[in-house]
């Protein structure tokens, strides 16, 4: 089974105090704008100090109403925002809660294969009761066998190589820790020792504590399939928002 984001009427600046930590304003949002402004168009510009300017675009886009806009100054890490007061209300808050430091993070992963028939074998490691319990409500095997495991210490925005077990190695990379408590793996990559082309290629959308297993066989009716399974931890209780 494979797994199967105008121009202004009026234009107001509001730009950030020029501090050490640029881009970072004092005061709730209510007190930058005021609530009457209602569809009044300004220009935010905010300096990220842990984040990339790239990365707070991409979130600023999916907040934009239809007028709005985002432009990404790379050499000062800043981007420039020009949407309407009732949006930037809801955006600037949002942007203060993703300029924080990286996360730490955990994966605990496991490459399991599972047999149809029933298997007994002295050499046969079971993964642990509670998944099997998991998988067996969900799939029809009888046996399931732990083929390898490791847990991959890890930060937001790293991209990682390891080896599991003797026979398998995973690479990808680590995006950002959600406020969904979701964190997305792009380009999560399986492969076999001695093999060039992964078993696995695709990007995979995780919840902190939930786990979520990716398995293939030859066909529907092989005796036989391997899976993936793999649990997000969030190592570190959450940062303070930026002041």
């Amino acid at each position: 089974m494979l797994l199967r984001n105008r121009l202004p009427i009026l234009l107001l600046v509001a730009l950030a105090t020029a501090t050490a930590a640029a881009g970072q304003e004092g005061g709730s949002p209510s007190g930058l704008f005021n609530p009457d402004a209602g569809e009044r168009m300004t220009l935010h510009a905010y300096t990220l100090s842990h984040r990339s300017a790239a990365e707070a675009a991409d979130l600023v886009r999916g907040m934009l109403s239809p007028r709005g806009s985002v432009t990404v100054q790379a050499e000062a890490n800043t981007i420039l925002v020009r949407d309407t007061v009732a949006s930037l209300v809801h955006i600037v808050p949002a942007l203060r809660q993703f300029d924080r430091p990286a996360r730490a993070m955990e994966f605990e992963l496991m490459v399991v294969r599972a047999y149809r028939e029933k298997v007994t074998s002295p050499t046969l490691v079971a993964p642990p009761r509670e998944l099997v319990d998991k998988l067996s409500r969900l799939l029809n095997y009888a046996t399931y066998e732990l083929v390898a495991s490791a847990d991959l210490p890890s930060r937001e925005g790293e991209e990682l190589t390891y080896q599991v077990g003797t026979s398998y190695s995973v690479d990808f990379r680590v995006g950002e820790l959600r406020t969904d408590a979701s964190v997305k793996l792009y380009d999560f990559r399986l492969f076999r020792r001695g093999r060039q082309e992964p078993m696995i290629h695709t990007n995979l959308n995780l919840f902190v504590d939930k786990t979520y297993s990716l398995g293939f066989s030859k066909s529907e009716d092989s005796d036989t399939a391997l899976m993936v399974v793999i649990t997000c931890h969030d190592v570190a209780p959450p940062a303070p928002a930026s002041p």
